[in-house]
């Protein structure tokens, strides 16, 4: 298809650079709280990009496809350190325990509850930004998280008697 500009994918590509960079950082920053794990990850959104030019050289969502799949690469990236051996210090009062069990529960949720308490609390992002995320409305996401907490209560039992807020730091 030409370019009504005269201009390629390539060149368009090198002047929203900064621009799309930045898109991507966004939500890799909020989710990993590491600007150099955050960079890794804008950067390998816009090598997907550039791969994937012939379908996106004239997409209306290029920003939106962005900022989806720096989100999943950064989950994808917590994910991945979680299944990793922390080199962890506890203290006298279990809380090590307890950050662990709780890592544990939210391991176990369904993946829609998973996705929704880890954006919401371990990426510290709002309800409106979690759903856009996900795709899916703001009383989907309140009712994901709901029912999330409600799995992680019962399933650290009567041993749990501060909720997860409390326990991490929220």
């Amino acid at each position: 298809m030409p370019d009504p500009e005269g201009q390629g994918f390539d060149e368009r590509f090198e002047r929203s650079f900064a621009t799309l960079f930045d898109v991507a950082m966004r939500p890799a920053m909020r989710i990993l709280r590491s600007v150099d794990e955050a960079e890794d990850i804008a950067a390998e959104v816009l090598a997907r990009v550039y791969v994937d030019r012939e379908r996106l050289t004239d997409a209306p969502w290029l920003e939106a496809w962005t900022v989806r799949v720096a989100t999943n690469l950064a989950i994808d990236r917590v994910r991945r350190r979680a299944r990793r051996l922390p080199h962890v210090h506890a203290n006298d009062d279990g809380e090590l325990e307890v950050r662990l069990d709780l890592a544990s529960a939210v391991a176990r949720l369904p993946r829609r509850q998973r996705q929704a308490v880890s954006l919401r609390y371990f990426g510290d992002l709002s309800e409106q930004d979690v759903a856009a995320l996900m795709d899916v409305s703001v009383g989907s996401v309140k009712r994901h998280v709901h029912r999330g907490l409600a799995q992680i209560r019962k399933d650290l039992g009567d041993a749990w008697l501060s909720g997860p807020d409390e326990a991490l730091g929220w």
